[in-house]
């Protein structure tokens, strides 16, 4: 095998056609070791691994990653949850070269967005009730939120006719229901009452809520002129408005006792947003959604434990590469550093059977 591939532990999805593949080498492993710091690698496989769970209806059967085309309601979930990479918050942020620190930040985080504008091109950011952000800051890892930017274009929708009838442009305010079709949101429990909000979650409260919730509506809203203007060309300022106006919560999680255990945290974040898709009510937002997410939703002992779950999960992973003849991992079962792990198990095998 190649240099590259000698250094590959497994893939995920497993399937070697597989869009999006995140690879695992071999250097990884010593990330899930006891007071050590996850990476990028790890942090994308654990969140592509929730959402293909997700997708694939909470089953067990998910070594192979997502299903290609899922059950009934599978798609629909497809279609209304994204996870970004570790990537896209480095990339939306970095700095740009025409600008200074003593410059508008605005302009700084619009440079950035046209190095991600083409990360949603596979996707429409307002059709989603969930866009998951992790955030690497100073050493840290912390996970931004946008919940419903889905119901958006309704409410930029319902600003614009009020704006009407008070310039007089409607004379009855009946007629300024007319051809408006008010989206909710269906996912996470019936939508009765949902609104867009932003979450921030972080395990050391490092980093600053404020800060990252309105980093998130910048992507918003560059993200709206890009994608939106051209549908509602006279009415941008008023869409720039909603967005400046929404909510922001700092959740109120659980705190980790050491200065290495936030990777593993944002996961089991992600993994409570992605198994329960909370609602976004006003009293969820009052209540800081703790509902969901709260200062005794984790122990420390169950952070230890998904550490070692998550390394059993990836032997089970380059178990179905093996199985399946992924040319892009070694498959070199006499490698000392992975002879415990890389034949697959007859349970394992069991598993990608069924």
């Amino acid at each position: 095998c190649s240099a590259t591939q000698a250094r590959n532990y497994c893939v995920y999805p497993t399937d070697r056609d597989a869009r999006d593949a995140v690879t695992i080498i071999f250097d990884d492993l010593q990330r899930l070791e006891p007071n050590e710091y996850l990476n990028d690698n790890l942090i994308d496989l654990k969140i592509k691994y929730y959402y293909c769970n997700l997708l694939n209806d909470n089953k067990e059967n998910n070594l192979n990653g997502c299903k290609s085309s899922g059950s009934v309601g599978t798609k629909e979930t497809e279609k209304t949850v994204h996870a970004f990479s570790c990537m896209f918050y480095s990339k939306l942020t970095e700095p740009s070269k025409n600008t200074t620190e003593k410059e508008n930040e605005h302009e700084q985080y619009r440079s950035g967005h046209k190095l991600v504008s083409r990360w949603s091109k596979n996707f429409k950011v307002f059709n989603m009730d969930f866009i998951v952000i992790p955030i690497n800051l100073s050493s840290h890892w912390s996970l931004a939120i946008i919940v419903r930017a889905s119901l958006i274009e309704s409410l930029v929708q319902k600003k614009i006719k009020e704006k009407e009838v008070r310039d007089g442009q409607i004379v009855n305010q009946s007629d300024s229901n007319q051809g408006m079709n008010l989206k909710t949101s269906t996912v996470g429990g019936t939508g009765t009452g949902n609104v867009p909000c932003i979450l921030h979650l972080d395990s050391l409260d490092m980093h600053s809520c404020t800060k990252q919730c309105n980093i998130c509506k910048e992507y918003l809203k560059d993200e709206w002129k890009a994608k939106m203007s051209e549908k509602h060309s006279d009415h941008e300022e008023v869409a720039m408005d909603v967005i400046d106006k929404l909510t922001y919560v700092k959740c109120k999680v659980p705190q980790q006792v050491n200065g290495y255990d936030c990777g593993i945290y944002i996961c089991k974040f992600v993994e409570t947003l992605f198994h329960k898709l909370p609602t976004s009510t006003p009293e969820d937002i009052k209540n800081q959604f703790t509902n969901w997410w709260n200062p005794k939703s984790y122990s420390p002992a169950d952070i230890t434990a998904e550490r070692k779950q998550f390394l059993e999960q990836l032997k089970e992973i380059r178990g179905v590469c093996i199985w399946n003849n992924n040319p892009n991992i070694n498959s070199n079962t006499n490698l000392s550093s992975s002879s415990s792990s890389s034949s697959p198990s007859s349970s394992t095998i069991e598993k990608v059977k069924s």
